[in-house]
């Protein structure tokens, strides 16, 4: 108990000196630049700056700190300034949290970059369209109309296109960590373009072949 008011007093105060902006980093790999105010053991409580300017904030606002890797407090809105460094991300084997700080880092950075340089979307949202309609064509908005798109959109995570695998620096795939990051957000977006192409040419499917088979 004395161990955490004490965390929660000290993450206070330095939520109050931060008068610029700051980041979070979250365990998805995406970055929030907010204004923190203040910490407490559980949760972060922070602003949306809006239009980037630091005047103009959202309402307060709180987020889970098993979201979040860590927090980076700027105090002089200097970007190339060194940040004080609050890390939340701690290792526990119960959360399934295996990685150490630096692995967990690699990991981040690896899911950044295929979300920043992984294009093979397109590809996977035109097999969805064509699986989309050969399900409405079969039987639309069945079990059985549902089942090829549904399928393919599975299989889609389990293939990360070699050709669209690229990062601003091709040393990183060296590290097996970026590897494992890059290649959980390259699932998540091949999953994410399949499941819309599928709905789509399930939906379209279903509109032109009620119409072409009730003539």
């Amino acid at each position: 108990m004395i161990q955490k008011l004490t965390l929660t007093i000290t993450m206070c105060l330095i939520g109050l000196t931060s008068s610029a902006q700051d980041t979070l980093k979250l365990i998805n790999g995406k970055q929030k630049v907010v204004v923190v105010n203040y910490e407490t053991a559980e949760y972060v409580i922070y602003q949306k700056i809006k239009k980037g300017n630091t005047s103009n904030l959202s309402k307060q606002k709180s987020k889970d700190k098993e979201d979040i890797f860590e927090v980076a407090y700027y105090y002089d809105g200097n970007p190339d300034s060194l940040p004080k460094v609050s890390h939340v991300y701690q290792v526990d084997s119960v959360m399934d949290d295996y990685f150490t700080i630096p692995e967990m880092r690699r990991f981040l950075e690896g899911r950044n970059q295929a979300r920043k340089n992984y294009k093979a979307g397109w590809l996977y949202a035109l097999g969805g369209l064509g699986w989309g309609t050969a399900g409405a064509y079969i039987s639309p908005f069945s079990f059985w109309g549902v089942l090829p798109p549904a399928g393919y959109t599975a299989i889609s995570t389990s293939v990360v296109m070699k050709p669209f695998k690229k990062a601003d620096d091709a040393s990183l795939f060296n590290d097996l960590h970026f590897n494992a990051g890059y290649k959980e957000q390259a699932r998540h977006k091949n999953a994410r373009y399949s499941a819309l192409g599928s709905i789509i040419g399930l939906v379209v499917g279903t509109i032109v072949f009620d119409n072409v088979l009730a003539k």
